[in-house]
């Protein structure tokens, strides 16, 4: 397959959730060539009460923030920016 873009030239953004497919992406994306920025809501305001056994059950809830330090250690590593967007009043006002 022949590569068309010019991947020097362009940056993609990746939604990035800290799991196994927006990771391989934006490596198989950088290993390219291409300048790629991982993009995460942050959603959580902590407005809903989770019992505990269930803190680390999904993207929603009290462990978003470890959940977004083990994200950014990951981008490091990869060698690619990360960009944290605060969404949490649209987030529980929509959904």
């Amino acid at each position: 397959m022949t590569n068309h873009l010019q991947p020097e030239r362009l940056t993609i953004a990746v939604g990035m959730s800290g799991g196994v497919d927006s990771t391989m992406a934006a490596c198989l994306l950088k290993r390219q060539g291409f300048d790629v920025v991982g993009v995460t809501m942050q959603i959580w305001d902590g407005s809903v009460v989770i019992p505990f056994e269930e803190r680390r059950s999904g993207c929603y809830g009290p462990g978003e923030a470890q959940d977004l330090e083990e994200l950014r250690a990951l981008t490091i590593r990869l060698g690619i920016r990360h960009v944290t967007i605060p969404l949490a009043t649209e987030y529980r006002q929509w959904v």
